[in-house]
């Protein structure tokens, strides 16, 4: 439950003042893309 309240923020957030977040995310859509998963912005 803990993740999911933690990831309620995430779209509020400027992922410019915490680039490993970032980072993180965009190996994740990397990997899902590799993986045949689309990305899509909601």
């Amino acid at each position: 439950m803990e993740e999911y309240t933690s990831s309620s923020f995430l779209p509020h957030t400027d992922l410019d003042l915490f680039p490993g977040v970032s980072a993180m995310l965009d190996r994740c859509r990397l990997r899902a893309h590799t993986n045949g998963i689309p990305h899509t912005e909601t």
